[in-house]
């Protein structure tokens, strides 16, 4: 196959690709993974392709004609939507206040835990580091962490550690430095939790540092 065969084959596939990216509004459970990492990919490839073949970004447009946030929203797909959001940021489809208003609309006191943890996970899975570059998003998220009580707290916990176990060490200790500042905890390490196993030990663990957080929140030390 030359050049020319290979780019019209790709073209073709991405531009089949992007007229069924209406799939993606599937709430299907068992299906909401494997459409996240299809859109990923797909957003991927596209813009490999342009630079590869030196295109403009048409097929780009289109695949955020195809695709809305806040339909994401609407369906409760909030995976999806935390992920549509930060790839429409590195692409330069929406400015940084933008997404930042998009988070901390995702982290609002009394948003349900499931939700706010699905839509870090959709952002984790395309750039973590712009999380973890952004006090306004991790502050947002420990806003919201801080209004739950013990129960919502530890029913949260596994996935909280699930998503932060992809990060690097540095990573971690980055964001552990941001909420030990807020939380005026001094040992930054003891907010690290990156072990995806939970037992008692754990649940005390979780029980005793968000007592201690809010203990230090309750005498207004922020």
């Amino acid at each position: 196959i030359n050049g020319d065969e290979l780019k019209a084959n790709i073209l073709l596939g991405i531009r089949q690709s992007c007229y069924y990216l209406h799939t993606l509004y599937d709430t299907t459970p068992e299906h909401m993974d494997d459409n996240l990492g299809r859109m990923i990919a797909l957003n991927k490839l596209i813009k490999n392709t342009a630079i590869y073949f030196d295109m403009p970004d048409d097929y780009l447009q289109l695949f955020y004609h195809k695709l809305s946030h806040d339909e994401f929203m609407k369906l409760e797909l909030h995976s999806l939507a935390g992920a549509l959001q930060t790839l429409a940021y590195l692409d330069n489809k929406i400015d940084d206040t933008q997404l930042q208003n998009a988070i901390n609309k995702a982290f609002a006191i009394g948003t349900l835990p499931a939700d706010s943890v699905a839509y870090l996970q959709g952002m984790f899975q395309v750039a973590p580091e712009y999380f973890i570059g952004s006090p306004v998003a991790i502050g947002a998220l420990y806003e919201l962490i801080k209004s739950w009580d013990n129960e919502l707290f530890l029913s949260i916990l596994p996935d909280l550690r699930f998503i932060f176990s992809t990060l690097t060490p540095r990573q971690s200790k980055e964001i552990a430095n941001i909420i030990a500042k807020k939380t005026l905890i001094d040992d930054s390490d003891e907010l690290i939790a990156v072990d995806l196993s939970i037992n008692q030990n754990d649940m005390l663990y979780g029980i005793s540092l968000n007592e201690k957080m809010r203990c230090l929140l309750k005498n207004d030390f922020l």
